[in-house]
């Protein structure tokens, strides 16, 4: 389990009590990362990613910006498997991606707002503005792809 204040193992049955609406913790983002089936909970609300790369990006969002170091198109290529041959990914195709992250979030509470844009003096990008504490569930092999 990866969360804000670092990363520990834990079984598989506590895992899944992490993530089960009766014994989840109260305003987290909780995301079960399990590529293809990974989803998204927050509060009594539950949504599925629907694709690996969405839940990437996400993980990536939450551990490795900042309004100092917001994510753009050079790094979070990691982010999108299917292009994970090229050095770039566009702009265009980044500001859809977050766009259609945000819908998810939204699904599960209208008032989260996790993703900010980042404005001059800062470049152009996107950030977790750490709002709410997240919680990530995921194989330990698994751990090192969130790495990256």
């Amino acid at each position: 389990m990866i969360t804000n204040k670092g990363n520990r193992y834990i079984s598989y049955g506590e895992a899944d009590d992490c993530f089960q609406q009766s014994t989840r913790q109260e305003d987290t983002l909780v995301i079960w990362f399990d590529g293809a089936n990974s989803k998204i909970a927050y509060n009594h609300t539950e949504e599925s990613f629907h694709s690996e790369f969405r839940a990437r990006q996400l993980v990536y969002l939450l551990r490795f910006t900042s309004k100092n170091n917001p994510g753009n198109e050079h790094t979070m290529q990691n982010c999108f498997v299917e292009v994970s041959n090229s050095t770039f990914v566009s702009n265009e195709r980044l500001r859809t991606a977050v766009r259609q992250l945000r819908r998810l979030l939204n699904g599960l509470n209208p008032e989260l707002d996790v993703i900010s844009t980042s404005r001059s003096p800062y470049p152009n990008g996107y950030y977790y503005n750490k709002k709410v504490p997240y919680m990530i569930i995921c194989r330990s092999e698994e751990a090192s792809l969130l790495c990256q």
